[in-house]
């Protein structure tokens, strides 16, 4: 063989391999996202550091002295309502943090109004360098965890129309975590979950085109209407945000992806709400439950399930969930078909 042709061996082999390592690693090819760049005019497979420090923040909370903290993604500009029901139910005398953006950006489908009500409240994590769209969960996410990272708590995260019971979760925490060895996530995990690509899809609103996720399968991700890292798994978390893909709207599978950069267990556990359970059509629910999807009477909820849970029941049904929901929450219609 000519050398000629033995260098375009090599190199052809070369070519190969680097194919071979970032199609098996996805998230190895990042984003660069700054205080001024548009997420839609990012091109996703470029591989550079994000550097969170060029976020501005306009409120940055001060770290709770509280095991656990709760990071809650919430529209800033429409949603004071539901903040203020969490704050004076379940988030009472708990650690709770919104998570909001407030830059005016007339590019984006973003939504403004005047200030909100609670616009001075120390208990919203705020930055102006993004604006207000479902485009841009993951960066809460991933603001969520930059925070966290500078606290001494467990970071639990889930949104506004989530009602926890708190106490049941807590306590559930407290006995299967040890806060100074712990290193896990735990949440409700999907497996091997195809990208949503049809744009006629009930769930296009969770579209990924090939160009911002070019691969057949999510990894294992836990449902975003709630799930925990621990204090120690946070520390590593946060150390692979400045390199791993940010995907848009779809929040669960990015802190997926975060996680498992970071090498952090996954426990399941099937006492968080999958926000799914009305839409596979049983409408029951494990006695366990942790947080729920959507719902306003929760002291109607409850008795129910207490009701039904009192003799070791594993699950209770819901029959009447529609009188009971949020009209506000889109998630509890059931797609067509």
């Amino acid at each position: 063989m000519q050398p000629k042709h033995i260098k375009l061996c090599l190199l052809v082999i070369i070519a190969t391999l680097i194919i071979f390592y970032f199609s098996s690693y996805p998230s190895q090819i990042t984003l660069l996202l700054s205080a001024d760049t548009n997420f839609q005019k990012l091109d996703p497979l470029v591989d550079r550091k994000w550097s969170i420090e060029l976020t501005h923040f306009t409120n940055f909370p001060e770290c709770s002295d509280k095991k656990i903290t709760y990071y809650v993604k919430s529209q800033y500009w429409m949603n004071y309502e539901r903040r203020q029901r969490a704050r004076t139910t379940w988030g009472k005398d708990k650690s709770v943090v919104f998570l909001c953006f407030s830059k005016e950006d007339s590019t984006v489908n973003s939504t403004k109004q005047a200030s909100p009500p609670d616009a001075n409240f120390q208990d919203i994590l705020l930055s102006d360098s993004y604006p207000e769209s479902a485009d841009f969960l993951s960066v809460k996410i991933a603001l969520g965890v930059y925070h966290a990272s500078h606290c001494n708590s467990h970071a639990a995260f889930t949104d506004d129309d989530v009602h926890f019971f708190v106490d049941r979760f807590e306590q559930m925490v407290f006995e299967n975590w040890e806060f100074n060895s712990t290193v896990a996530v735990r949440g409700y995990f999907h497996h091997e979950e195809p990208p949503v690509r049809d744009r006629k899809s009930p769930w296009a609103k969770y579209l990924q085109t090939l160009e911002e996720y070019p691969y057949n399968k999510f990894p294992t991700y836990a449902h975003g209407a709630g799930y925990i890292a621990s204090v120690l798994a946070v520390k590593e978390i946060v150390k692979t945000v400045p390199y791993t893909r940010v995907l848009r709207h779809v929040d669960d599978v990015y802190f997926g992806l975060l996680s498992r950069d970071a090498n952090i267990p996954q426990q399941s556990d099937h006492n968080f709400t999958t926000a799914l359970e009305h839409v596979k059509g049983d409408d029951t629910y494990p006695c366990g439950l942790y947080n729920l999807h959507g719902f306003h009477l929760i002291d109607e909820f409850v008795k129910i399930r207490e009701e039904q849970c009192e003799n070791d029941e594993k699950r209770f049904k819901v029959k009447d969930w529609k009188v009971m929901q949020d009209p506000n929450v889109d998630h509890l219609r059931r797609p067509p078909g």
